[in-house]
């Protein structure tokens, strides 16, 4: 393709912001429209009111609600722009989001001491809670007709979170996918104006769903790497979703357009023309009858969140007859919520399950419900006759478990297996049960083919990265290995990494940089790359980003693996810019070996008194070290790697105190640091 000379334009950049307090933040009257244009939809619609109105009548319901079986909600959250290899974080992000569900509905939120003082301007409003739980799915996922996973990257006793699912096959307006009919179905995707949308009274025999931008899904906690953020000013509670539900749950909303025509058909929600922003302060906002305010902390309006935190007993009773209604709707056996059985499960936490070296590191997380304190004997194999000849070993760190944690794996020697997959068994004993997880190991040969062409100069002239420094190579053919060439670098610590571009003339090319930090073979997780920018009409000078400083992270497995260096023209204005696996392109391709190591393997011999006490621990947790080697700060990290907390330590003694009594039961890492070095400590809050 022949090149085009770079046109130098100068651009004005109209920057402009977000206004969330004026948006229309929830899209449920246009999602009601388009759904009543479908037949067939407005048909099972008004079967579901017409259900909910018999429940709402019925004798018994009106006077005494409680007397209905509380009602577990089987909820799927569904990610489909997300990376899977942001698994983790997401399933924590929709896990937090249905822990600000649970406690909204149920009214044990804490700030619902607001309404203390707010209450005097409304003698006829009460609170209102649910006698529901609502709780991700882990058992039983759908399956296809011929009995093939929906979802193949979920299985038993992972949670119901799809990553990549194309679910209702892309659909808008409504959003229904038949696979997840039974569940309290949550779509996180890019709803272009609205923070969400929901039916007003949702069928789950269909598979509806509530849907919700990604900006406004969560409680103040985020996954960048996959878009979800949960962050935006003002409405950062996770209530958006809780406003959203109660459309689900047969709500409207609680302002109207007109004091003499509609309502919300709630006698306790005072009727106010809306919708209100902002953080009103209560009883200053009028309501349509002489006497009443606007009830602005109400979770159906459109109040910031940090100024709503309740539902009336009108909602709640209009709410739990919808629920009762629907109650035989939800698929049975899809959670572990109302078990009262003493149990443990088994799952797959590990972070990659490829390798292309010698030896690869699976994780197993162990967990229990209902008071389960047996020992459990652990049995790691491989049957597989190929895998047994080789010469490779499985070695776990524990024989028996008796809480919480993550059963370590580590299999080496594996330069002698041939490639293929091989299937990891894992079997866990009790006196009460017996369970079994595989994991199935891909052995690969190595990272994918990348090369350029030789058709023009475009080319790579000098990597220096740490130790290496290779200045004025030029390219000699499209792909260059120099995984020859190699240099340790130190977990927690940064390098500058600078690459020099020839773009043969008045050109632009585009520069990026990945680097294998799993050691899973692929360039796939975002935190893989890294963009060192464009340059053009220049022979030998660095690409634009560069020097770029390159964190080595926390989790990056220890040993040799890959940087790989691309350097691509592309067109003025033109988005296609280099991927790790493109060949045949202008440009030039150069591999190098960068080996990770930790400075505990190197001076342990200075930190290898500073522990933790008590482990388990309730309340307190001790850091004892000796005044010559004091680290000088402490991170405390849960299972999935997010960081607790973080702090100095400031004891000259010999041991400071951690008070933890706010952390939940289970197990943690508490990281301790002293220039450059570190040990990460496992220890249990009981």
């Amino acid at each position: 393709m022949k090149k085009f000379l770079i046109l130098i334009t100068l651009t004005l950049l109209l920057a402009s912001a977000t206004v969330h307090s004026q948006q229309e933040r929830c899209g449920m009257n246009s999602y009601m429209e388009a759904l009543k244009k479908n037949p067939e939809l407005l048909r099972l619609y008004n079967a579901n009111q017409a259900r909910f109105e018999t429940m709402k009548n019925n004798e018994t319901y009106r006077f005494s609600n409680t007397v209905m079986t509380p009602i577990v909600i089987p909820v799927a959250v569904h990610f489909p722009t997300a990376d899977e290899s942001d698994r983790a974080c997401l399933e924590a992000l929709a896990q937090t989001q249905i822990d600000v569900m649970n406690a909204d509905y149920s009214a044990t939120n804490t700030d619902l001491s607001n309404w203390n003082n707010a209450s005097q301007f409304f003698p006829n409003t009460s609170i209102g809670s649910l006698d529901i739980s609502f709780c991700l799915a882990t058992q039983n996922h759908p399956t296809d007709l011929i009995g093939n996973p929906v979802e193949p990257d979920i299985s038993d006793g992972d949670p119901a979170v799809t990553i990549g699912y194309n679910f209702a096959n892309g659909s808008s307006f409504p959003e229904i996918d038949s696979n997840w009919a039974g569940y309290f179905n949550i779509l996180v995707k890019n709803l272009n104006g609205p923070a969400g949308y929901s039916p007003l009274g949702g069928v789950i025999s269909a598979g509806m769903t509530v849907c919700m931008d990604p900006n406004y899904f969560g409680a103040g906690t985020t996954c960048p790497n996959s878009g979800i953020y949960g962050d935006t000013p003002g409405y950062d509670k996770g209530r958006v979703l809780v406003h959203e539900s109660g459309h689900f749950f047969n709500l409207n909303h609680s302002f109207s357009t007109s004091c003499a025509t509609d309502d919300d058909g709630i006698t306790d929600t005072p009727n106010h023309i809306g919708p209100i922003y902002g953080c009103t302060t209560p009883g200053t906002e009028p309501g349509c009858n002489i006497s009443e305010y606007a009830l602005t902390m109400n979770y159906m309006g459109y109040n910031w969140e940090d100024c709503m935190y309740m539902f009336t007993n009108g909602q709640t009773n209009v709410m739990q007859a919808y629920l009762n209604s629907l109650q035989s709707d939800f698929k049975p056996n899809t959670t572990t919520c109302n078990s009262t059985t003493p149990e443990f499960y088994l799952s797959d936490a590990s972070t990659t399950t490829e390798s292309c070296g010698n030896a690869i590191d699976l994780q197993v997380a162990y967990s229990t419900t209902n008071g389960f304190n047996e020992t459990v004997a652990i049995n790691v194999s491989c049957s597989d006759q190929n895998f047994q000849s080789s010469g490779a070993s499985i070695n776990s760190d524990t024989s028996t478990i008796t809480s919480d944690g993550i059963i370590n794996i580590g299999i080496t020697n594996l330069s002698g297996l041939a490639l293929g997959s091989y299937n990891i068994d894992v079997t866990a004993s009790s006196i009460s049960f017996t369970k079994d997880l595989t994991i199935t190991l891909l052995i690969s040969d190595g990272v994918c083919a990348s090369e350029g062409s030789m058709q023009y100069a475009t080319s790579i002239t000098g990597v220096e990265f740490n130790t290496i420094s290779n200045l004025n190579s030029g390219k000699i053919t499209p792909y260059t290995d120099y995984t020859a060439l190699s240099t340790d670098v130190n977990i927690g610590d940064s390098y500058d990494l600078t690459v020099n571009i020839n773009t043969d003339g008045n050109y632009q090319v585009v520069t990026k940089v990945w680097i294998d930090w799993d050691q899973d073979c692929n360039f796939d997780e975002s935190t893989e790359e890294y963009d060192l920018g464009m340059i053009g009409n220049v022979t030998n000078d660095p690409s634009g980003n560069s020097p770029l400083s390159i964190n080595i992270p926390a989790d990056a497995v220890l040993g040799t693996t890959t940087m790989r260096i691309s350097a691509k023209y592309t067109d003025p204005g033109s988005n296609e810019y280099s991927t790790a696996c493109l060949s045949g392109f202008d440009g030039e391709v150069e591999d190098y070996s960068v080996n990770v190591v930790d400075l505990l393997n190197i001076q342990d011999f200075e930190i290898n008194d500073w522990t933790v006490y008590p482990n388990p621990a309730m309340n307190l947790i001790n850091i004892k070290y000796s005044n010559n080697h004091r680290p000088t700060t402490y991170i405390i990290y849960n299972m999935l790697g997010q960081k607790i907390s973080r702090n100095n330590i400031s004891n000259s003694g010999n041991s400071q105190s951690i008070d933890i009594s706010g952390l939940d039961k289970g197990m943690y890492f508490m990281k301790l640091q002293k220039e450059g070095q570190s040990v990460s400590i496992p220890f249990v809050k009981k």
